[in-house]
């Protein structure tokens, strides 16, 4: 177990960070960190999702003349209760310790079916576990690579008589069914490149006491997280803290009391750290405004009320998608909108069956395509779509478009992977990539907020999620950082954005078909339901998920299990 460091009698500083401290006041939110079970049936994409009822820990004290793998066994228990900062968990601990241990470093999980504890020596017992993911002092899930492995040592000592650890690594050891029944996820707001639209940051915190608005908000005036950070901006300025002791919630409105810090805010600033506020309180179900304050007086923003509505900023959406974006499929070689019935050719070569769509994309707003013909990849507005390629490669992945009108591809070539983005109208140019080299790269999808990409990467003959950021920075682009999705599936074969936090893929289980799935921003994984040779699929925020079938069978899932809609040989949603 790589933890930050080993508790033991002597003396040490309790690290207690602010960020944790807050997010230990949490009681509901948005969905569950993954249980044992590695895939569950659930409800479609783009269908209604109920928060999960928080199960709150009742965590036992130590029994009377319990052995050394009972203190233990009961002390990993009681971890995942967070009352009082684990006030139950320390009572399994030696009191020389008990206020030096240390839970602000973060938290390993492990698979509870493969928990294995020895007594190596009458005062030392050993755990060995299937590591399943880390959970960072921030709130950042990150999966473990299969095979992950958890070691940690605990030292034991007689304490008036009954057993207590005397020694333990830091930080929080918590299985599967723990971090699911005290573990809620949120998404903080930040914003992106542009300035106009939002990018979540996914945390997981503790659900356990109430102050949820709070938590939040200190949460968002902390900063994004490690990982996102190169990748977006915040709006509010340096400095900027909560002033009042609580963000309370009364009669649905939200009251946030910033200090005067904010005040330097220029008007295109108060605009999105508005955005921000709203777009990261609205997940509370009982929000219905939002009042942002600077000391005793209501900040006064540009175009907003001082009780700014839950569904103030639409233009901030971090779907980035428009309201009548639509599905697009490839039938009988032209490119259509919508399907099965609905269906009408798109305008231009595409829908007259002049150049046939080969792994096609549509750009967000819905007025350009992109498509591969051989080993070259075409780009043009419908219209006057041309047949000359804008860029030839080896081997090029499907395209696929940010909200800044450019279209990414990567060219898997014998050295490895070329990724390059061509902006509509203009010359092809070259992203740095420097963890894709000597990679092959199976799929690439960028999300739809334009600060992270999905990338599947074929490793020991199957394929593997990843997730990257986007870096815009004055000297150019650069992907980077990635990380882990999910460690469940066996073999991942294409992935598609099904909203700004979740991910479509389809993909092989361990029971070996090929077939399509849904992670939430936990890496938790839904199956929709079973199709039979399916060959693609496409998702998109609150839209239903599409499948092809190797018979050129479109199947529809609309919340209610599959349905046939026409046929196609490729379906896609703008991106």
């Amino acid at each position: 177990m790589t933890a930050a460091g080993v508790v033991s009698g002597r003396p040490s500083v309790l690290r207690l960070l602010a960020f944790v401290a807050a997010i230990a006041v949490l009681v509901t939110g948005c969905a569950s960190v993954p249980n044992t079970s590695a895939v569950r049936q659930g409800e479609a994409v783009g269908g209604d999702r109920e928060a999960g009822a928080f199960i709150r820990v009742l965590a036992r004290p130590p029994a009377p003349g319990a052995d050394q793998t009972q203190i233990v066994e009961g002390f990993l228990a009681a971890s995942a209760a967070f009352d009082s900062n684990h006030e139950v968990a320390r009572q399994y601990l030696a009191p020389e310790i008990r206020e030096a241990w240390d839970t602000s470093v973060g938290t390993v999980v492990y698979d509870p079916t493969s928990l294995d504890l020895t007594e190596s020596a009458e005062t030392e017992i050993d755990l060995n576990a299937g590591e399943v993911a880390r959970i960072s002092g921030r709130g950042e899930y990150a999966a473990s690579g299969a095979g992950s492995q958890v070691e940690a040592q605990y030292d034991l000592r007689q304490v008036d008589g009954q057993w207590r650890i005397s020694r333990l690594p830091s930080g929080l050891l918590l299985s599967t069914l723990d971090v699911a029944r005290a573990f809620r996820s949120f998404s903080l707001m930040f914003v992106d490149a542009s300035g106009v639209r939002l990018v979540p940051d996914n945390v997981v915190v503790p659900a356990a006491l109430p102050g949820v608005s709070t938590t939040l908000v200190r949460a968002l005036l902390a900063g994004p997280t490690p990982w996102l950070d190169p990748a977006v901006s915040t709006a509010f300025p340096p400095g900027t803290t909560l002033e009042a002791v609580a963000a309370p919630i009364v009669d649905g409105i939200a009251t946030v009391q910033l200090s005067a810090d904010v005040l330097s805010a220029g008007a295109d600033a108060r605009r999105q750290l508005s955005a921000q506020l709203v777009w990261t309180l609205r997940q509370l179900p009982e929000v219905t405004g939002v009042r942002i304050r600077a000391g005793d007086t209501a900040l006064a923003v540009p175009g907003a009320d001082e009780v700014q509505s839950r569904d103030a900023w639409p233009s901030f959406d971090p779907d980035g998608l428009p309201a009548d974006a639509t599905a697009y499929a490839v039938v009988d070689g032209e490119l259509v909108s919508g399907v099965g019935d609905s269906a009408e050719p798109v305008p231009g070569p595409l829908g007259d069956g002049s150049i046939t769509p080969q792994s096609v994309a549509v750009s967000l707003d819905g007025s350009a395509a992109a498509t591969l013909s051989g080993n070259g990849l075409l780009v043009g507005q419908w219209e006057t779509f041309s047949a000359n390629p804008v860029l030839s490669g080896t081997d090029l992945t499907r395209p696929t478009w940010d909200p800044f009108d450019t279209v990414w591809v990567v060219d898997r070539t014998g050295s490895g992977a070329a990724v390059w983005r061509v902006q509509l109208g203009g010359s092809p140019e070259r992203v740095e990539a420097d963890e894709l080299q000597g990679r092959r790269v199976l799929d690439f999808r960028m999300a739809r907020d334009g600060a992270r990409a999905a990338i599947i990467l074929e490793e020991g003959g199957r394929g593997l999620l990843f997730e990257a950021r986007i870096e815009r920075e004055a000297d150019g682009i650069r992907i980077g950082a990635l990380r882990r999705v999910e460690s469940e599936l066996v073999d991942v074969q294409q992935v598609s954005w099904a909203d700004a936090t979740s991910l479509a893929v389809l993909a092989r289980s361990e029971r070996g078909t090929l077939e399509p799935f849904v992670i939430d921003p936990n890496s938790a994984v839904t199956a929709p339901g079973s199709l039979p040779e399916v060959r693609s699929l496409a998702a998109a925020p609150a839209r239903p998920l599409l499948a092809v079938t190797a018979n050129s069978q479109v199947w529809v899932d609309r919340g209610f299990g599959w349905r046939a809609e026409g046929s196609a040989t490729e379906v896609a949603y703008p991106g």
